[in-house]
């Protein structure tokens, strides 16, 4: 792979949705690069600092979230001399999310006490939404942009109302049978809203979008619970990861479980790929994988290591590739292992065990690759025909994030304050 120079950004970069452009705060500068040459393409002076980037989901707009002036800057790709910016007096924005649209952004008021919806078009409020809970996570659109559920509380009880998106107008709200909820998110197909419990309790509800109750899923009780859930990539599945180690694979057209992985300290009959100092003739040692058969036994805590308590026990990573055939988990209970498992085949792919935490990992939307990073200068990659890692050739760079565009033809990886972009010429010829 051919890497660009390092870039520097004083708030996390962010690729555009269709992986045409970076955008990065380059001082007070708001710089949109173009992926493929890393060459700038617009630059916007921004007065106030940059906490957060986000993309509009058609790639022509930018939105600045503020830190000191609590107040949201938008700029346009397409038209620089475009400008809008967001505003709320005493109720300061902490945070902010797109409209499906991309023409009407959502701003959350600090402490949750409200989110209101602007339009850019006609520069008006168009809708007050009380007490939305979890700020950004707490707003789900449905992969149609047709409906927005947010999760809010009232009386002491959980509550999701539905909003349709043109209107803006409550077309619906229903209790979704949660003790403490925690998340909630449209299925891609936009069929059903799941909704789940924090890790206080197990509970997982599927709802129509008018709050009918199509299924209810619980795997125990009277022990801590679910703590990530994810949709494969077409729906047909939902992984649900809890307190207990295990992720439970469920089936949309059943609502049965169609496999369970459990993790634990111990990999049998499993390929696995552990990072070590490989020697070479001449040079110094460098990193490699010593890679296993399969065969042997190993054990991923060390003796002197800390049992990790259930009740802090999470997924950091739970990652569908773009086929549904693959999920990869990162526990905390093992933070520098990797479990791959292929859902076909209802078994364990790979292990892939690193010197250090992983930081960030991600599949190439485009194939059956899977990226991972672990705060170094090395980019570490899994398909199922074997793990490998490049050396980056950036002095003092770590990378500790990484983006795939939507083909795979680049890939951003980012360290605290500096990014650069990669290109893989031998798949480009």
């Amino acid at each position: 792979m051919e890497f660009s120079d390092t870039i520097d950004s004083t708030c996390q970069a962010k690729m555009s949705w269709n992986g045409e452009l970076v955008a990065g705060m380059e001082g007070q500068l708001l710089v949109i690069r173009n992926t493929q040459t890393a060459e700038d393409v617009q630059a916007f002076q921004i007065d106030s600092p940059v906490r957060e980037l986000k993309w509009s989901p058609d790639s022509e707009l930018v939105m600045c979230i503020n830190v000191k002036s609590m107040t949201i800057d938008v700029r346009s790709v397409c038209d620089p001399e475009w400008k809008c910016t967001i505003t709320e007096g005493y109720n300061h924005i902490c945070d902010a999310v797109w409209g499906p649209d991309s023409r009407c952004i959502v701003s959350i008021a600090k402490a949750d006490l409200r989110a209101t919806v602007w339009s850019l078009v006609s520069v008006d409020a168009l809708c007050d939404i009380p007490g939305p809970r979890h700020g950004a996570k707490g707003i789900n659109f449905r992969s149609d942009g047709s409906y927005a559920a947010v999760a809010s509380r009232k009386s002491g009880r959980d509550l999701v109302t539905i909003y349709d998106t043109v209107s803006w107008r409550e077309t619906a709200s229903f209790d979704p049978l949660t003790k403490d909820l925690a998340g909630l998110s449209w299925s891609p197909d936009g069929h059903c809203l799941a909704v789940w419990d924090s890790r206080m309790e197990y509970f997982l509800g599927l709802f129509t979008a008018n709050g009918i109750l199509l299924n209810r899923y619980t795997a125990y009780r009277n022990a801590l619970g679910v703590v990530a859930v994810e949709w494969s990539a077409l729906g047909e599945m939902i992984a649900v990861a809890s307190c207990d180690g295990y992720v439970r694979i469920l089936a949309t057209a059943t609502w049965r479980v169609l496999c369970e992985f459990e993790h634990t300290d111990k990999v049998v009959n499993t390929v696995t790929f552990k990072e070590s100092f490989i020697h070479v003739d001449e040079g110094d040692p460098r990193i490699g994988y010593n890679a296993s058969d399969g065969e042997n036994v190993i054990t991923l805590r060390d003796e002197q290591q800390k049992q990790t308590s259930s009740f802090t026990r999470d997924f950091a990573k739970l990652e569908w590739n773009s086929k549904g055939t693959y999920i990869a988990c990162v526990d905390s209970a093992y933070p520098n292992v990797v479990q791959i498992w292929d859902i076909r085949g209802r078994q364990q792919a790979a292990v892939i065990v690193q010197r250090s935490p992983v930081t960030d990992l991600k599949w190439d939307i485009s194939s059956d690759r899977l990226g991972l990073c672990t705060a170094n200068s090395y980019l570490y990659s899994w398909r199922p025909e074997g793990s490998s890692c490049i050396s980056l050739p950036l002095d003092g760079f770590s990378c500790r994030l990484l983006d795939f565009s939507w083909n795979g033809d680049c890939i951003m990886l980012q360290d605290r304050d500096t990014y650069t972009l990669g290109y893989d010429v031998s798949a480009s010829g």
